[in-house]
């Protein structure tokens, strides 16, 4: 079976910011994958995903987003989500495309990754070829109150990188013990967003709901149907609204957050419909 090969680099983003990726590439690759990972985490937590297509000629690309992981920025903030999907463009127009230009590209986004996903095909739609979205953060499960909404949109105005905990429960990502003591011991992994990053948040779910239509790409969103972080009905929601005709809705009964980090019996289902919507369109 072919093996990947794995590299790391760093690039610096249009506001100087140092922007880590990596990659997991084949030698004759029929096509790629790029993951744009959550809120609080990096792109090292995607293991089960990239050895569950080892040996099927996809090559996986990602990067830390600013303010994440290995890259630079204040933790977990932002001036725009725009931003984040500038610095995904320019690792795909500037470093891969140069060697690829004609494989299809299918970009994969969980959580807050697939917010920015859904709003990276609308900003640069020429990027992909296919669109995947796992539990889709467009819809927290606990609504924010009106008058938090309300405190922020003033704050912003005064202290707009003021920090703040994400009041993210690990607890709730999975059911496996493996993963979530993991993902507490990870020193990439942080749990502050700002005042900044809240309210670009909302303005972002908002236009990926408003402008749903306008995203044609083949489209593949599953969710956890016990999902305690981000609603599915908010996965449910983009799926009826978006303008592709070819697209896909699976909730997974029972399951939490990170489907693919399930425990083994759980996310085995999980990643053969993943890996298996991948090759097919790959194909097509």
């Amino acid at each position: 079976m072919q093996s990947y090969q794995h590299s790391m680099g760093v690039l610096l983003n249009r506001n100087n910011i140092r922007i880590f990726y990596r990659s997991w590439t084949v030698d004759e690759p029929v096509g790629l994958v790029f993951l744009c990972h959550g809120l609080g985490e990096h792109s090292g937590r995607y293991s089960h995903l990239i050895q569950a297509l080892r040996g099927r000629g996809i090559s996986f690309y990602a990067l830390d987003h600013k303010g994440h992981g290995k890259s630079g920025g204040k933790r977990g903030h932002t001036d725009s989500f725009t931003d984040y999907c500038d610095d995904i463009h320019q690792y795909i127009t500037d470093l891969i495309r140069p060697d690829l230009p004609d494989l299809p590209m299918i970009m994969l986004g969980h959580s807050m990754g697939g917010l920015i996903a859904a709003l990276h095909a609308l900003t640069y739609p020429g990027d992909m070829d296919a669109l995947v979205l796992s539990s889709p953060a467009f819809e927290p499960t606990v609504p924010v109150p009106a008058v938090q909404r309300l405190a922020a949109a003033l704050a912003v105005r005064l202290m707009p990188r003021l920090s703040q905990n994400n009041k993210l429960d690990p607890e709730h990502l999975s059911s496996n013990r493996e993963t979530v003591e993991a993902y507490k011991s990870d020193p990439l992994v942080h749990t502050m967003v700002t005042v900044k990053w809240f309210v670009e948040f909302t303005a972002a779910t908002r236009r990926c709901m408003e402008q749903a239509g306008r995203v044609t790409a083949p489209l593949l969103v599953f969710h956890g149907g016990n999902d305690a972080i981000v609603s599915p009905d908010g996965s449910k929601a983009f799926y009826e609204k978006a303008g592709s005709t070819d697209k896909t809705l699976k909730i997974f009964s029972g399951l939490r957050h990170e489907t693919m980090n399930e425990t083994p019996e759980k996310r085995e289902p999980v990643l053969e419909m993943v890996s298996d919507w991948i090759l097919d369109h790959v194909k097509k």
